[in-house]
């Protein structure tokens, strides 16, 4: 279960992604660098994309981690 789910999930993590993104907005047009952090699936890293157009530069950045330790999270998650 995700903490974003059905309808009003989603539209709550929309209007955060865009309150973060006014912000960074801001605090780039008066000069100062920005970074957001987010778990976000290809669709959000789009709507990011999309909104922060206008920023002086973006970067993101994908962090995974070694094969071993994906492969020991997943046999230790609950099946359920």
């Amino acid at each position: 279960m995700s903490l974003w789910e059905g309808k009003e999930g989603k539209e709550q993590y929309q209007l955060g992604i865009r309150n973060c993104c006014i912000l960074a907005k801001r605090f780039d047009a008066a000069g100062y660098d920005v970074v957001l952090v987010d778990v976000a699936p290809p669709e959000t890293l789009d709507f990011y994309r999309t909104l922060l157009g206008s920023v002086s530069a973006l970067h993101i950045v994908l962090l995974l981690a070694e094969i071993e330790v994906l492969i020991a999270r997943d046999i230790a998650r609950d099946p359920d």
